[in-house]
């Protein structure tokens, strides 16, 4: 027969302080006649502390949470920082000359980077376009420091010979009867300066694509006899065998479309570099066939000495010579990287092994007519 009531009592302590807790009981005769009530009041402060306690309490964790979020924050917007850092560090080694620095890209796989917010595929992605980006400048770098000491090195010696030649004959050191035998070199040295100049200047011009591709229709056989007819006097003097396999059935001939003119020179360069390596009674095996419907393949062989596995990947390099079998220091160098820079122009390609026959393979492709 209890009744709780929580709160003013139906208003009786409405103007009081805080919240109350009430009990009635009734009480009856013995016939069960109603007497009276006997009422306890009693005012409850727990409920006020309970909810002073419940609001410090949420407090506290949320200021809990948010110093935890801070912290978490941080580090992550110092471990996404470090790529930035690595790559600046780089920049900065790259901009004082230090073309040998790269950025450590297994830094990401060491410090994984979860729930970041910036994808690692794209900070890897980053790294690696950076890296490639100075692996090229120090590439070009050191392109220019060769040329500069491949010019320096091509021009110097046939100016210091004729520079010595002229003087010994001014100065009469040369006799009379002896003058033109040496004027027959400065000469020659001047032919090669000449010949040099004008090499480098075709390459220039092909690098910046100034030389624009006269496209034709003509005889690639014809072509390749007329190349060895222009070089019948070098062939002779060492003898040099000549061997085309050049897939001619019944008088037919094959025709190609690109520049003849720029397409002569690819041919004579390697041909007649060659005949500079092959040794007495050498043998030069040229050759074209259809490689499919659109592309013919020419190759030039030799009996050589051959290129040296190491020197492969860098014959096609501006002023590169090699130093070891088909050394030929008279020369400048740039032929084979004109030669490849002219079919590249026309879209094609050229490649450098060995050859079977045990010398130097080229092989390049042309657009079939």
């Amino acid at each position: 027969g209890l009744t709780f009531t929580g709160g003013n009592f139906l208003g009786v302590f409405e103007e009081g302080s805080g919240n109350w807790i009430s009990v009635v009981k009734p009480f009856y005769n013995s016939d069960g006649r109603y007497l009276a009530n006997l009422q306890l009041h009693y005012r409850m402060v727990v409920f006020e502390q309970s909810y002073q306690s419940i609001i410090n309490g949420l407090l506290l964790v949320i200021l809990l949470a948010i110093l935890l979020a801070v912290a978490v924050v941080k580090v992550y917007a110092r471990r996404m920082a470090k790529p930035i850092e690595l790559l600046s560090e780089a920049a900065d080694q790259v901009a004082k000359g230090n073309f040998a620095m790269r950025v450590d890209e297994t830094w990401l796989n060491d410090n994984q980077i979860i729930g970041a917010g910036l994808p690692e595929d794209d900070l890897l992605i980053l790294m690696q376009t950076f890296n490639r980006m100075i692996e090229q400048i120090e590439r070009h770098n050191t392109e220019q420091r060769d040329f500069i000491a491949s010019i320096s090195h091509d021009l110097r010696t046939p100016l210091t010979s004729i520079g010595g030649f002229v003087t010994a004959i001014l100065d009469g050191t040369i006799p009379p009867d002896r003058q033109e035998r040496y004027l027959g070199i400065v000469q020659d040295e001047t032919r090669r300066l000449t010949a040099l100049v004008a090499d480098m200047n075709d390459a220039i011009a092909l690098d910046k694509n100034n030389v624009t591709a006269d496209i034709t229709k003509f005889d690639i056989y014809q072509l390749i006899s007329r190349v060895f007819s222009s070089l019948e006097v070098l062939l002779s003097a060492k003898n040099i065998s000549v061997q085309t396999d050049l897939a001619q059935v019944a008088g037919q001939t094959v025709y190609v479309m690109a520049d003849e003119t720029q397409i002569e020179r690819v041919l004579y360069n390697l041909i007649s570099n060659a005949v500079k390596f092959v040794d007495q009674d050498g043998i030069i095996a040229v050759s074209a066939k259809r490689n499919g419907p659109d592309i013919l393949v020419v190759e030039v062989e030799d009996n050589g000495p051959g290129i040296a596995e190491a020197d492969l990947p860098h014959v096609f390099d501006r002023f590169f010579k090699g130093d070891r079998s088909r050394t030929d220091r008279k020369g400048s160098g740039l032929g084979l990287y004109i030669c490849r820079r002219i079919l590249q122009n026309h879209g094609q390609s050229i490649f450098a092994g060995r050859s079977p026959m045990g010398g130097a393979r080229f092989e390049f492709t042309l657009p079939l007519a």
